[in-house]
């Protein structure tokens, strides 16, 4: 069979498929949604493994169903009509099931082998087999491996357990390696990994995910297989000690029988997903391509082999998807599993195949193994007539708050960086709010190369910042697209005294996208996003105001909803039709009267903040925007990934809480929010900036409540529900916030003086297990505003830090900075002390422009870009980055 098409829509046609010793049997596959078809590439791969795609469309395919018997890894080439030719590029190999290219290179595992082949598209008519490394553990049971390159160059190996479940002497079984690809030298990257044959890095975190087989003969319904993360490298996942329980109600710590005897769950990491028992999880793949609808960019796509050993009927046999709410970061509480691709007949039990691996092919399809059926399959998406989906990953950066230069108090300010590997030419629109267009403007930029442009660049132009063209004067804010290869965007609010906020953030999804099937037959796409603070229309003096763009081309239906401190629901939900193209932006009192909005319905009043739901049938952008009669505009979007789960309960992490006697007059301010339906007991605990603990402090919330508390409530106690404060401390506070409740805790800094409030509970990006990388660093020659870096070692281990920067040219900083930070300590540097270095450690001398700064520790870090103005002592945090970039999803 060569290129036969399998189906278009919804169910495809049943197909003639191996049911083990019944014989043949129909099947079923089925897609989430209209659109897919399923190819078949060749049904000539002898029992298929993992795939690896060359840049002219070749795909390598490994091939194993037994490590007891010898087997070929393959090429498969491409042709122009469809019937592609099927190379064996060596053979006699045992189980070389695991293939990854490096550059020009074809990588192979092969049991306890490493094998290379140079220059595979030249030569792999007639391959050279190189050996890197022979030394890995002979075991045939679980011998298989999948391999991966990670961001760095190395190679990272799975190596099984030699059992069902066990403990072995040699180290290097039930792991995940980390390999040097040239030496293959080894070190250990993850414990107590029963069996993973699928790895896939997230295209932004730059951390490696991968799945995880459970044990078996422990019945129907466990263990659980998994998919884990890894944070920091080193860790332990638990086997042959505990498992992981899926069943509802159950605890999730499965204790091994006969290895978790004396073991203490809370010292062994927990997985992001668990996925039915004996599925079989095996290649995972992160979709970047520009393919599929949006709503599947950044979504883990997941081969499930299928079971062997179950007896109240098969489960997996399918491609599943796990969907994150969160694009940048993505964690598995609140993802949304589903079946995308099923080759089981639930009714019948028969299956049509057994996929094994996942791939992203380069024009955004996705490719499938299946060693079943000798096949490789490539599923397509072609958006249906009329359908209006958008698809693919970000192509587009969006600003969608830029204010005009006429404005009395504050220019907009944006950050453009080409991380691409050649000069980018960036074309630039802006929007007003009725959607008119205005420019286009271009935008020159080197390699490496950032940029600042503010409202007067915009609207005047200037080619002194490689700007060719103007927008024309505005009176209201500008929304910008910003489209290039390698783009990254950052938006800022700067004030006459020079004073920069963060304006790139956005609420986040409060669950990811749902795919929701009407009665009429349409299929309508819902869009949730979640504004945690929002100050009610009394508040004249911090006004909050909603901000919603709709940078589609169709009309968005929007309904927003609100919940107060009390938890309780406002009186109505408020609605409007975002026309494709505009914005719009809502004021709290407009909000809670409905003036301006369909039917005239609003929240009504309500008690203390509110938090919002924005519900669109479309993708927009939401902000909560706070203004301040100083002028200052701060963005209250976001919220923090702050929380540490430890047994029954979960732990908040506040990085940043002046004390009440702050010199600058600056105080802390939490918001805590209770999304559970029950009420509990929250425990507060604290540390002064030298370390010292205090007294922890508790309260009681009631279900969906929200309460705040302030510097001096905690000090002192007075207006809090504690009766004593926890009394003074030295300099800033650290907390930590501990409930068994399903709790949000926002934590922000808040000048007593003028009531200017700004997050604290963000961090930098965090771009691997290792790195963090600081977008905007002030260099030390800007003397008012000064950027200070805070690291906070958050492990029992002291820190080696490692700091280099990049100036605005691209050009890397002349020193690098080499310091400790003591475990469990904290330490801030401003721009002046990084730059010139001391006794300590050596500088990174100065730069043109501003910096870029990359941190490296093996040790667990939080790393905060704060910027602190030194007339006003006004202080706001810089650490965001704007989601969901162009360059993010280059793949």
């Amino acid at each position: 069979m060569r290129n036969a098409s399998l189906g278009n829509a919804g169910w495809l046609g049943p197909l003639l498929v191996f049911a083990g010793a019944s014989g043949y049997a129909h099947a079923q596959t089925t897609f989430l949604e209209e659109g897919f078809t399923l190819d078949v590439v060749t049904d000539d791969v002898p029992a298929a493994r993992q795939i690896a795609e060359a840049a002219d469309g070749t795909l390598f395919v490994g091939s194993s169903s037994d490590c007891n018997r010898l087997s070929s890894v393959y090429a498969v080439v491409p042709s122009d009509d469809g019937d592609a030719e099927v190379v064996v590029v060596d053979s006699n190999l045992r189980c070389p099931s695991g293939v990854a290219l490096r550059g020009e290179d074809l990588y192979v595992a092969a049991r306890h082998q490493v094998l290379r082949y140079s220059d595979i598209l030249d030569t792999f008519r007639d391959a050279r087999r190189e050996v890197i490394a022979s030394n890995l553990p002979t075991a045939n049971h679980h011998g298989w491996k999948y391999l991966v390159f990670g961001p760095y160059g190395d190679l990272y190996v799975p190596v099984g357990a030699p059992c069902n479940v066990c403990e072995e002497s040699d180290e290097r079984y039930s792991t995940i390696l980390r390999m040097d690809p040239d030496t293959g030298e080894t070190t250990v990257y993850a414990h107590g990994v029963r069996n993973s044959v699928g790895m896939a890095w997230h295209p932004v975190t730059g951390q490696l995910w991968f799945s995880e087989n459970g044990r078996d003969w422990s019945g129907n319904d466990l263990p659980a297989d998994e998919i884990n993360r890894v944070e920091s490298s080193g860790g332990h996942y638990g086997f042959p000690y505990f498992h992981q329980d899926h069943r509802p109600g159950a605890g999730i710590d499965f204790r091994d029988p006969e290895f978790g005897g004396g073991k203490n769950a809370a010292d062994y990491l927990r997985s992001e997903h668990l996925i039915q028992a004996h599925s079989a999880a095996l290649g995972v793949t992160f979709y970047n391509g520009d393919q599929f609808p949006s709503h599947y960019c950044g979504a883990l796509f997941i081969a499930e082999h299928g079971s062997w050993n179950r007896y109240n009927g098969r489960v997996g046999y399918q491609v599943s998807v796990l969907r994150f709410t969160d694009l940048d970061g993505p964690r598995g509480a609140g993802a949304a599993y589903a079946s995308f691709a099923d080759w089981l007949n639930d009714q019948t039990q028969g299956v049509a195949g057994r996929p094994n691996d996942v791939v992203v092919s380069r024009d955004g399809s996705l490719l499938i193994a299946d060693d079943a059926r000798n096949s490789i399959y490539r599923v397509r998406y072609t958006p249906p007539d009329g359908d209006t989906t958008s698809t693919g990953c970000a192509d587009t950066a969006h600003i969608s708050t830029f204010a005009p230069k006429s404005h009395e108090t504050r220019e907009g300010f944006a950050r453009v960086v080409n991380h691409g590997e050649s000069p980018a030419t960036i074309r630039m629109e802006a929007f007003d709010d009725a959607g008119v267009l205005h420019g286009p403007v271009t935008l020159t930029l080197g390699v490496g190369e950032a940029t600042h442009f503010n409202s007067a660049d915009l609207e005047d132009g200037n080619e002194d910042k490689g700007l060719t063209g103007n927008i024309g004067t505005g009176s209201a804010d500008w929304r910008i697209e910003l489209r290039g290869d390698g783009l990254e965007v950052l938006s800022y609010m700067r004030t006459d005294d020079g004073f920069v906020t963060s304006l790139h953030d956005a609420a986040p999804l409060l669950e990811p996208v749902a795919v929701i099937d009407n009665d009429d037959g349409t299929r309508t796409l819902e869009h949730r996003y979640d504004v945690a603070i929002f100050n009610p229309g009394r508040n004249t003096n911090q006004v909050s105001t909603l901000r919603l763009v709709n940078f589609g081309e169709h009309p968005a239906e929007v309904t927003i909803t609100g919940t107060d401190d009390q938890g309780d629901s406002g009186d109505n939900a408020a609605a409007l039709t975002l026309a494709g193209g505009t914005s719009r932006s809502i004021s709290a009192r407009e909000l809670e009267s409905g003036r301006g909005l369909e039917d005239g319905q609003g929240l009504g009043t309500g008690t203390g903040k509110w938090r919002l739901a924005v519900t669109s049938d479309r993708p927009i952008l939401v902000s909560s925007l706070l203004a301040s009669p100083t002028g200052h505009l701060t963005n209250l979007s976001t919220v923090p990934d702050n929380k540490t789960v430890t047994d029954q309960s979960t732990s908040h992490f506040v990085p940043l809480f002046p004390g009440h006697a702050d010199a600058d007059d600056r105080q802390g301010f939490v918001r805590i929010i209770n999304r559970s339906d029950e009420g509990g007991a929250v425990e507060i605990s604290a540390r002064d900036a030298p370390g010292q603990a205090v007294a922890t402090q508790s309260l009681n919330l009631d279900g969906n409540q929200a309460v705040h508390f302030n510097s001096a409530h905690l000090e002192t106690g007075e207006g809090a529900d504690w009766t004593d404060g926890i009394g003074d401390g030295e300099g800033d506070w650290r907390l930590s916030i501990t409930s068994e409740l399903d709790l949000d805790v926002l934590a922000y800094v808040r000048r007593t003086r003028d009531g200017f409030l700004t997050s604290m509970h963000d961090f930098v990006r965090r771009t691997g297990t290792d790195t963090y990388e600081v977008a905007f660093f002030n260099p030390g020659r800007n003397a008012n505003q000064v950027s200070k870096l805070r690291i906070l070692n958050t492990g029992d281990q002291d820190a080696p830090v490692r700091i280099t920067g990049v100036d605005d040219r691209g050009v890397v900083s002349t020193g690098t900075v080499n310091l400790t930070v003591s475990a469990g300590a904290v330490r801030t540097f401003s721009a002046q002390e990084l730059e010139a270095g001391g006794d300590e450690f050596t500088g990174l001398g100065s730069g043109t422009g501003k910096w870029r700064l990359t941190v490296r520790s093996d040790q667990p870090l939080r790393v905060m870009s704060l910027l602190e103005n030194q007339g006003t002592g006004h202080l706001t945090n810089l650490s965001s980055v704007a989601a969901n970039q162009p360059w993010q999803w280059d793949p």
